[in-house]
């Protein structure tokens, strides 16, 4: 994939068995989606999956990106030129006892790979049949534990529903939030560098 720099790059991760590719292609055209990613999955056209999201009177250019077609070896550099990350897993997980293992191999090569700093969303896919809020309570325990492990959000979403949106939207604003304090941080220490140098001059 060709990543552009100026946008918000939003990698999708996760276990092999849920359909990355059509959770990208649904947030992205939503209502009309179906007939983009058939012509992707059938005629392998390529789409660029890029949206325009905005937040607080403020617009910004999103890109969302599909791990499915990288190799494993291939990861750790994705991960490291991306501002925000979803781990995708199918809501069949949280009722194994290694739920929180399986999570922990995504999440700790991507720690790695970008030193630390990471926007993260977690999510679960159900079935179209399954009541989201049903499913919320009956795991809540599991995801309170990966929400305070993994120190941030999860989401259960349904492609089939149009339940996604909001965990996209999470993400970005949790990215420009969190580069605004970014650039704030600089400045003032770029400020508080300026006048401690003044002050050595001023004792001169």
């Amino acid at each position: 994939n060709n990543i552009n720099k100026e946008h918000i790059n939003i990698w999708l991760f996760g276990s092999e068995n849920v359909n990355k590719t059509e959770l990208a292609f649904k947030y992205i055209y939503y209502d009309v989606y179906k007939n983009f990613y058939d012509d992707f999955i059938e005629k392998f056209i390529e789409n660029d999956l890029e949206k325009i999201v905005e937040i607080k009177s403020n617009y910004y250019n999103v890109s969302i990106l599909d791990s499915t077609f990288v190799r494993n070896d291939d990861f750790g550099s994705c991960y490291s030129v991306v501002q925000g990350i979803v781990f995708v897993f199918q809501i069949d997980l949280l009722s194994s006892s290694g739920f929180s293992k399986e999570i922990n191999l995504f999440y700790k090569n991507a720690i790695d790979s970008v030193g630390g700093e990471l926007n993260v969303i977690i999510a679960f896919r159900v079935d179209e049949k399954d009541k989201i809020s049903d499913l919320y309570q009956s795991h809540f325990d599991k995801i309170d534990q990966i929400e305070k492990r993994f120190e941030c959000e999860v989401f259960l979403f349904s492609i089939e529903n149009g339940e996604n949106e909001d965990l996209f939207y999470c993400l970005i604003k949790k990215i420009v939030q969190n580069n605004k304090e970014k650039k704030v941080s600089s400045m003032k220490k770029k400020h508080h560098k300026k006048r401690k140098i003044q002050g050595k001059i001023t004792k001169r």
